[in-house]
């Protein structure tokens, strides 16, 4: 590669993934960080509803912006190290549900321990177990 040449947002958003991912680690290289950013930003933006299906389909709503931001984070830190592989959203699309994998091995998605208050009797929770009596609400529509 020859010597780092700045860029427009044009030209840097009508490049490939990964000529757009070549000139983030050297525009890094040459420390130019406005460039390095500003490319990083377009790969995000470019690739945004990828990165949110692949997570929101596997995990609750609630916790899906983290894992988001967790794969971006991945992305950006190989990208800067320059051990990103081939082609570029398929090595995204890697990123992302290893994250997902991630946030399910680490049990964030478990529900919370929620104590039992101890002055509960056994009718109480039968009752509560059995919700609503609807009997009668079954027999009038029967009829």
């Amino acid at each position: 590669m020859g010597a780092f040449r700045p860029r427009t947002e044009s030209e840097l958003y009508g490049l490939p993934n990964e000529e757009l991912l070549a000139h983030v680690v050297a525009a890094r290289e040459a420390g130019d960080n406005d460039q390095s950013g500003l490319a990083v930003r377009l790969l995000a933006f470019k690739h945004e509803a990828l990165v949110r299906a692949i997570v929101g389909r596997k995990m609750p709503a609630a916790d899906a912006e983290d894992v988001v931001q967790d794969v971006w984070e991945s992305v950006i830190k190989s990208a800067f190290d320059g051990t990103h592989p081939g082609e570029f959203r398929s090595w995204l699309g890697t990123i992302a549900r290893r994250r997902v994998a991630d946030y399910h091995r680490r049990g964030e998605n478990k529900p919370k321990h929620v104590p039992i208050d101890d002055d509960t009797d056994e009718d109480e929770w039968g009752a509560i177990l059995a919700g609503p009596d609807t009997t009668d609400e079954v027999a009038v529509k029967q009829i």
